[in-house]
């Protein structure tokens, strides 16, 4: 009877440590994933701050098209200003991608913008490059619609990231967005 007693405070003492190791790894891996979702908060603010300057930017670039033709003495600046924006939207894109690494729910829908944002950028300088302004001007307003639906997808996404954890978080999987 002595040894099976020394025996129940040993297995005791053995669950008890566990099950405060347990805790300890609990309360890590939710500090990690708190560290996880602010990083994710941060890199979403910057990329929408960023989508918000290039639409701005692109905004002003397409009035500029609307006003000139190839004959224009500003349209080979209008072409680089539309080249440098391209550039800068590759930039987005690239942390876009880091971002849906993270979070492969978002993945399908952000791609189907940048493919679609990235087609027409393309087209939109073949265009302007053959003198074809109407088609390169439809071109910009298709980016400028990939654009502001991938603001809004991500603005919607930080949204439900800053809801406190007892609020019910949306599906990313019922979120539509127009083409």
């Amino acid at each position: 009877p002595n040894q099976r007693d020394t025996q129940k405070k040993s297995q005791k003492k053995a669950s008890d440590k566990m099950q405060e190791m347990g805790e300890m790894m609990q309360g890590a891996m939710a500090a990690a994933s708190a560290e996880m979702n602010e990083e994710n908060i941060e890199t979403l603010r910057l990329i929408l701050e960023n989508l918000l300057k290039y639409s701005f930017n692109q905004e002003e670039v397409m009035q500029r098209f609307s006003e000139i033709n190839v004959a224009h003495p500003n349209f080979g600046n209008d072409i680089k200003r539309q080249n440098m924006l391209k550039s800068y939207f590759e930039h987005i894109d690239d942390s876009l991608y880091v971002l849906s690494m993270r979070l492969p729910e978002i993945s399908t829908i952000v791609q189907k913008d940048l493919t679609n944002a990235h087609y027409n950028l393309d087209q939109s300088l073949e265009n302007f490059a053959e003198s074809r302004f109407n088609n390169g001007s439809s071109n910009q307003q298709y980016v400028m619609t990939s654009v502001n639906n991938l603001a809004d997808f991500l603005s919607d996404i930080l949204d439900n990231m800053q809801k406190p954890k007892n609020s019910r978080p949306v599906s990313y999987t019922h979120l539509t967005l127009p083409t």
